[in-house]
């Protein structure tokens, strides 16, 4: 049986799979139109790591409607703001993970490691190679400060969400130098750069995160499996909460205006048991984890499945929304 994996050898190698594992089973690439039944015909399982791709999404539903296993590899947590409201993914009418389309998914989260399962998947803890903690006890050589602040890369979907993070995190800010705590922030968002006026120097942008994480006693962040990497470290984290949608990954600090933000922030320099010990719950499920590799080949050998969606043919919503969205629609708004 064959492997069909849908994106390029290099992204699933970035992502830390061992690819010598899946060798000679794997290939590469998506479906063309009109090729599925030819080409899924001796392949055990699809496996994608991009759901918000239409090409991607298009060759999982072919191998649905051929009774082919369907594996998704989240490259980070689940984040209902970036699934639902990114304006990337609506405009190709895509919302990721739903319609759940896959037999097999493997989270980083543990919401979705329960939730999906849930739904009738078949779910595996794992941990991308970008969000694994650097090992080692001793700080990162460099200049130190207590506190990092750090961004996902696309913090804010639309104009008012953005104006929250900023009056949040200037609220942060100075709570901050009150508390005459050193901070540096990691972020690539130019807007949040230029509005908070962060120099270079206080940029700590030049390693991978995990490496620089190792110079900070403590993570403040946006929605962001950075999260997960600094409580896997044992850092305190708190989680910036400007939206009023759900948070799927919760960490034993929040930051909100309503909250006393000072009070908060010294109390991660002298962190309670409590907190840390339900931050350490947060993330147990990744303790143990097993090699997503024995998870991808183990949904190859599953043989032929109903799918995602508790067994539910897969909906044709998604490929009818991205029609509208992308002629549709643009048609009907000539002259």
């Amino acid at each position: 049986m064959k492997l069909l994996l849908l994106q390029p050898a290099a992204q699933f190698a970035e992502l830390g799979i061992d690819l010598d594992r899946l060798r000679p089973a794997a290939r590469f690439g998506t479906l063309r139109p009109g090729s599925a039944p030819r080409r899924l015909g001796d392949v055990g399982a699809v496996v994608n790591c991009i759901d918000t791709s239409v090409g991607a999404r298009r060759a999982v539903e072919a191998a649905a409607r051929a009774g082919v296993p369907r594996v998704y590899l989240f490259d980070g947590i689940y984040d209902v703001a970036n699934a639902y409201r990114n304006p990337l993914h609506r405009r190709r009418g895509i919302e990721q993970m739903d319609p759940l389309l896959y037999t097999h998914v493997a989270c980083v989260d543990a919401w979705s490691h329960a939730a999906f399962a849930a739904l009738g998947a078949r779910t595996h803890a794992w941990l991308p190679a970008r969000a694994a903690p650097e090992d080692g006890a001793a700080p990162a050589p460099g200049r130190r400060a207590a506190f990092l602040v750090a961004t996902a890369r696309k913090p804010a979907f639309d104009a008012g969400e953005r104006r929250r993070l900023e009056r949040l995190l200037r609220l942060t800010v100075e709570a901050l130098d009150r508390l005459g705590a050193g901070y540096r922030f990691r972020t690539g968002d130019a807007k949040l750069i230029r509005a908070l006026g962060i120099p270079p120097e206080r940029n700590d942008t030049d390693e991978p995160f995990s490496r620089c994480l190792r110079r900070y006693d403590a993570l403040i962040t946006t929605p962001s499996t950075v999260a997960t990497t600094a409580m896997l470290a044992g850092k305190p984290t708190a989680t910036l909460d400007y939206r009023d949608g759900p948070l799927t990954q919760q960490t034993g600090w929040r930051l909100h205006e309503s909250a006393d933000i000072g009070a908060s922030l010294a109390s991660m320099l002298a962190p309670a048991s409590d907190r840390m010990t339900f931050q350490a719950r947060q993330v147990a499920h990744l303790a143990s984890r097993t090699p997503v590799e024995d998870f991808i080949l183990s949904a190859a050998r599953a043989g032929p499945s109903e799918g995602g969606n508790g067994g539910r043919r897969p909906s044709l919503e998604y490929p009818l929304r991205w029609l509208y969205q992308n002629w549709v629609k643009p048609l009907r708004r000539r002259p």
